[in-house]
């Protein structure tokens, strides 16, 4: 983020960017009459995620510091505001489908191929890389819940952010092992090479 200058008063330094970019949203066209509604549900998108709860915790990550640029809270507002029933969100490259408050929160990523030959169970979802994800159908409505590899993770685990001293063992090996810090277990089970 070195590179990024910002006219003034914004600075990445506090929260001020990201609540300009938000604010670009409010040029937006209104809504149609009836949206939200049954017959008229709202699909919203982003690149960026609208949750931090969407992504794993930073211990499990190659790049620790990855959640501290994936998004805001002033997108997650938005969403919430907007009554969205399914958002789609992308960035991360994780497959993912949860529903936190009211709303469906999908990420399909077609991602790199370096990516899907590296970790391909943390980016598969539904029939993702094969062919592209349907998360509606005009005659029968929403898609039914997709396998995720991280969103189900977290279905059946609580999230422990306070763990900070502990990487998992497949991101330990990258770092320095400092006093203090240990290596955590798998968090699904360690994987046969086939399920990487």
């Amino acid at each position: 983020y070195s590179r990024c200058t910002w006219p003034s008063p914004l600075s990445q330094l506090d929260e001020s960017v990201a609540e300009a970019v938000d604010a670009l949203n409010e040029e937006s066209a209104p809504l149609p009459e009836g949206a939200g509604g049954e017959d008229l549900p709202i699909i919203s998108f982003s690149h960026f995620l609208p949750r931090l709860e969407l992504s794993p915790e930073k211990r499990f990550l190659f790049l620790p510091n990855l959640n501290k640029a994936v998004g805001s809270r002033f997108l997650g507002d938005r969403v919430e505001r907007l009554g969205s029933e399914l958002h789609i969100f992308g960035h991360t490259h994780f497959g993912w489908d949860a529903v936190i408050g009211r709303t469906r929160f999908v990420q399909a990523a077609r991602g790199y191929s370096a990516e899907w030959r590296q970790r391909p169970a943390s980016m598969e979802i539904g029939s993702l890389p094969k062919e592209p994800v349907v998360v509606w159908d005009s005659d029968t409505g929403f898609a039914p819940k997709m396998a995720a590899r991280w969103s189900e993770y977290y279905e059946r685990n609580a999230r422990t952010p306070e763990i900070t001293h502990a990487l998992a063992p497949y991101v330990a090996g990258a770092y320095r092992r400092l006093p203090g810090g240990e290596v955590a277990d798998w968090p699904m089970g360690k994987p046969d090479s086939a399920s990487r």
